[in-house]
């Protein structure tokens, strides 16, 4: 151990879909904070590696809007079944070039 020391870093790239950022990642244009779904791929065939794996993420914060008389359509409840099960397991790995 170290003395903990924080960095500020400005983002280049926002985006509301994350799916882009582990190829900008793979080219080398800085560090993207992705499901660890998206970047599994990259991670385990080495084109990128885990930034800071052992540090957690902050969660993200999500709503479901919908028509409460909805509730027992089975496409709302798929939907909210699916949101539940998915924040579960949060993301665990930020990918960066290699």
């Amino acid at each position: 151990g170290g003395v903990p020391e924080r960095v500020r870093c400005t983002a280049r790239v926002r985006t509301s879909d994350p799916q882009p950022l582990v190829p900008l990642a793979e080219a080398g244009l800085g560090i993207a904070r992705v499901p660890e779904h998206l970047a599994r791929p990259s991670l385990a065939a080495g084109r990128t590696v885990a930034v800071l794996p052992n540090v957690p993420l902050t969660p993200t914060v999500m709503f479901a809007v919908f028509d409460p008389a909805r509730i027992s359509d089975v496409r709302i409840r798929t939907v909210l079944d699916a949101l539940e099960l998915r924040s579960a397991s949060a993301p665990r790995y930020a990918a960066s070039a290699r």
